[in-house]
């Protein structure tokens, strides 16, 4: 049986600082084998001030040619949908969620979408979380069958902060239950 989650995340946060340095630290040596983009990665991605100390040294300063990314992602698999309201009908497309952050999200689509265009993007993020809130199509491909699409969104509601909340805070699987404890401002 699987277990009961409260959002269709793929993956959970099980790594606290002390298994972190255990097993990277104590027991292999793998932290210092690292490239620096890869000790940038881990840094984006254990962003704490806990995490800091076990994590390899790494210097965003001092290696300026590697490109992080802005706002850090999470993987998640959704369903959702995207309405445009045309003066005469309404488009709705169906959508699959895949990653998101504090400010957009990629989704996959079986018909293509329109781009550069507002519409109401509705996305069950769990069995008794939902989001409604305006996005925009910014950048797509369509191929055959499925397209992969990036959205902007206008304003992120209620349940989008607290869902990007625990995942940028939190740091075990207990915490997404307790989405509210890490309400970003």
């Amino acid at each position: 049986m699987m277990p009961r989650r409260r959002y269709f995340t793929t993956n959970d946060p099980v790594m606290t600082p002390d298994l972190l340095d255990y097993f990277f630290n104590q027991r292999t040596r793998t932290f210092q084998n690292l490239s620096e983009r890869e000790k940038g990665l881990l840094h984006s991605i254990y962003n704490l001030p806990e995490y800091k100390q076990v994590l390899p040294t790494y210097s965003s300063e001092s290696n300026s040619t590697i490109r992080l990314r802005q706002h850090q992602r999470y993987s998640l698999k959704c369903p959702g949908s995207f309405s445009v309201i045309h003066p005469e009908k309404t488009d709705v497309y169906d959508l699959q969620v895949v990653e998101f952050s504090e400010d957009g999200f990629l989704a996959h689509a079986k018909a293509p979408l329109p781009p550069n265009v507002w519409g109401e993007v509705s996305i069950q993020l769990g069995d008794e979380e939902k989001t409604i809130m305006r996005a925009m199509v910014v950048d797509g491909k369509h191929k055959g069958s499925d397209g992969f699409y990036g959205f902007k969104l206008a304003e992120t509601d209620l349940p989008w902060r607290k869902l990007v909340g625990v995942l940028k805070s939190g740091s075990t699987h207990e915490d997404l239950d307790n989405a509210s404890r890490f309400l970003l401002d």
